[in-house]
């Protein structure tokens, strides 16, 4: 179970990288040996990108190395940058609790609605459902990164030294 936990992100993004790749390579082999093209392997590709996208991207909040502006935090002291970044941690979290809601809505329409993708066939509540899905994941990983960011912090001296560890931890980024 942990390590399903520390690696979820990674195992899909793999899949869905192999999966898009395999398409794509059956499209252009077909296309140009067998002049016959797959009309369903562009459609399954893109859907394949999207949810690669947003698992990538909780992939990058779990190894914190998502996207940030650090010119003005840089100028503050450890403990201050800390608390910041706990901040930012917390709107970044409501914010995808929003999303979750919101695409969450839009995936019971679309299953309410009984759309369906043209080229594959695919029930497109089936493709929408991995909104909700990696935006739930995307909190979930925010949660335990603002929860690890308390500990942190109150463990910090003014210095930001966490005693009993090493300097060369204390300045590595995730």
């Amino acid at each position: 179970m942990r390590w399903i936990e520390a690696n979820l992100e990674k195992v899909v993004v793999i899949f869905l990288t192999c999966v898009m790749t395999v398409v794509l390579f059956l499209q252009v082999f077909s296309r140009y040996v067998f002049n016959l093209s797959i009309t369903w392997s562009e459609e399954l590709s893109i859907f394949c990108l999207v949810w690669l996208a947003y698992f990538g991207a909780a992939l990058a909040v779990q190894q914190r190395r998502h996207l940030r502006i650090e010119v003005f935090v840089s100028f503050l002291k450890p403990r201050k940058r800390k608390l910041v970044d706990i901040a930012c941690n917390i709107v970044f979290f409501l914010f995808c609790i929003f999303l979750v809601y919101g695409t969450y809505n839009m995936t019971i329409l679309a299953k309410a609605t009984g759309q369906i993708a043209a080229a594959t066939g695919l029930k497109r509540w089936i493709v929408f459902a991995g909104l909700p899905i990696s935006f739930s994941l995307i909190a979930f990983r925010l949660l335990q990164d603002i929860l690890r960011q308390f500990r942190e912090y109150r463990l910090m001296n003014e210095d930001g030294i966490i005693p009993g560890e090493t300097k060369e931890f204390q300045r590595q980024e995730f």
